[in-house]
């Protein structure tokens, strides 16, 4: 199984998104037609984006999420995005996750699929100093860790500091993407789970990257 290829979608310094896909990950809606699905990654510095005193010394955070690889067009008209090339896959991409986000993963990558001598949190910061991150322990009170794991599920994350163009978040997005290629065969039972506390699936999520926000 090959590790998905990284694109960067932009990088300004406080948000990195970058993209990764593999023509092996598809899924199906209702329709029957077998559609490609990517990672969308955001390396978000969280100091800069809220000015919270918590996020200073290690304000940078990732979230992935599972995303249709062609996106309606429908979204860069709802998006205010005139002129968008609909060719443009990860301007597209990033048009449509910037309206409804999407499917996240990173606690399934994190804690629920491993490969040997690479398991849990330990496994995706392989590689990476210990001064540069710290462990941030959090009760999930909503969102889509409360909606699969419980709402007083205590989940573990790390949080980067803001060095070398951010290098360690970057090296522990690699280490997660080494065990990326099981999504392919995991995709629908992914997809089958609650993604927030009203219940509704990732399939929800899909349908309207697939169809657009009017669907």
């Amino acid at each position: 199984m090959t590790t998905p290829e990284i694109q960067e979608i932009r990088d300004d310094g406080g948000t990195c998104y970058l993209y990764a896909t593999n023509p092996s990950w598809v899924f199906g809606l209702e329709d029957g037609e077998q559609r490609q699905f990517g990672l969308f990654i955001e390396i978000l510095d969280m100091f800069e984006a809220t000015g919270e005193e918590e996020f200073e010394d290690f304000p940078i955070n990732v979230e992935i999420s599972i995303v249709a690889h062609k996106p309606s067009p429908e979204f860069a008209e709802v998006n205010g995005w005139d002129g968008l090339d609909p060719e443009d896959t990860l301007a597209m991409i990033e048009c449509a996750y910037s309206y409804c986000g999407g499917v996240p993963v990173s606690h399934i990558l994190q804690d629920e699929i491993s490969r040997e001598g690479d398991k849990g949190l330990a496994g995706t910061l392989r590689g990476i100093d210990p001064r540069g991150y710290k462990i941030v322990e959090k009760k999930a009170e909503f969102g889509t860790v409360a909606a699969q794991r419980g709402p007083n599920y205590v989940f573990s994350y790390p949080r980067f500091q803001d060095h070398d163009n951010m290098a360690d978040a970057r090296q522990h997005v690699a280490n997660l993407l080494e065990r990326a290629s099981a999504l392919g065969m995991m995709i629908g039972f992914i997809l089958d789970r609650p993604i927030n506390m009203a219940g509704h699936s990732g399939w929800s999520t899909m349908t309207t990257w697939v169809y657009g926000p009017n669907c």
